[in-house]
């Protein structure tokens, strides 16, 4: 099976998925996170919160 992600990305899922100590899973995760989004240029990250479940201020 071939893989059409980068090298850097390939590495960065393979630390990823032997990673034990729980920040530096995040860390890599973050990383790969960032790898992904650059990757698909014409996707922008959000930055808008997620809708809130909470009806309270609803009229």
């Amino acid at each position: 099976m071939t893989s059409s992600l980068s090298p850097e990305l390939t590495a960065l899922c393979e630390a990823a998925s032997h990673e034990q100590d729980p920040k530096k899973l995040l860390e890599l995760a973050k990383r790969i996170n960032d790898a992904l989004e650059l990757a698909e240029p014409g996707k922008q990250k959000s930055t808008q919160p997620a809708p809130s479940s909470d009806n309270s201020t609803a009229a």
